[in-house]
């Protein structure tokens, strides 16, 4: 397809000819969505994007799993503080792949961080059941392991902070109806939010600062909704010395995968409208 658009012989080249000032670019939500993973690709993102996509298919066409996580979010629900309690209804884990990547894994890292406690019990519960065979109890067993490391609880919540405004943006671009001065103006607000973001110190960040504030100590314990944790002073140091990297990462990547598709032109061409007064473009 990309070929039969961007040929001398293509869609592209068809129409240059008879409309030399008509200019062809690729869709900004998908060079959107490349930027992001061209940023993320190899990074500890990939590692919990690989706890999502498991957690997904633990639950997945398994009611009697469904079930039963519903109960311990039930009981959970008794024994944590009102601050503790999830705010969402759902329990069964989103998946993290889709056509919106970004719109799917932010939903997905919500979905965790809310019920993060109920997961972790339940799959402890899976993990200890001699109705499984030993050898997908050992690696359920190694898969809880990375649920206790406070590494990867902080993670989700630094990776939702960080890929919301990118997912806002995604979700904005494929709308129905769309325009140049719209189109241009949110990825204008989307890098500025962004590095207001970097400028936020961690503790600060919307969904960490939840997160934090759900983590308890008890006789020498730390727990986030009644699941220990561990590893924690590591896991804080890693993100308040890794956090803005990935933010610089994600900038970097967007400039190198949307500006080179004649943002600068858009941008142009916005100016001019709006000088012209054209308000039908901007809605």
């Amino acid at each position: 397809g990309t070929n039969v658009y961007m040929a001398d012989g293509g869609v592209k080249g068809l129409l240059e000819n008879d409309m030399p000032w008509i200019v062809g670019f690729w869709c900004l939500c998908h060079r959107l969505e490349l930027s992001l993973k061209d940023a993320l690709n190899g990074t500890f993102f990939s590692t919990v994007d690989e706890i999502l996509m498991r957690l997904y298919y633990v639950y997945e066409k398994a009611p009697k799993k469904c079930r039963e996580l519903e109960q311990v979010v039930d009981q959970l629900k008794c024994c944590l503080s009102h601050l503790e309690v999830p705010t969402s209804r759902g329990v069964r884990p989103i998946r993290a792949c889709g056509t919106r990547f970004v719109a799917h894994k932010v939903a997905a890292l919500e979905r965790v961080i809310d019920r993060y406690g109920a997961y972790l019990a339940h799959l402890t519960a899976l993990s200890e059941d001699p109705a499984m065979k030993s050898t997908d109890r050992a690696k359920m067993a190694g898969y809880v392991k990375q649920w206790h490391d406070t590494k990867v609880l902080l993670g989700c919540a630094v990776f939702h902070d960080i890929l919301k405004p990118a997912a806002i943006l995604c979700v904005g671009l494929q709308q129905n109806e769309v325009c140049i001065v719209s189109c241009v103006e949110a990825i204008i607000k989307t890098d500025r939010t962004i590095e207001r973001l970097k400028s936020t110190s961690l503790h600060d960040l919307p969904t960490v600062k939840k997160v934090f504030s759900r983590i308890k100590l008890a006789d020498g314990v730390l727990s986030y909704q009644g699941a220990a944790i561990v590893n924690y002073q590591q896991a804080l140091q890693y993100w308040e010395s890794h956090y803005v990297n990935f933010m610089d990462s994600i900038q970097e990547c967007m400039k190198k995968r949307i500006t080179s598709q004649n943002v600068e032109l858009l941008t142009h061409v916005k100016q001019t409208v709006l000088h012209l007064g054209i308000q039908l473009w901007i809605g």
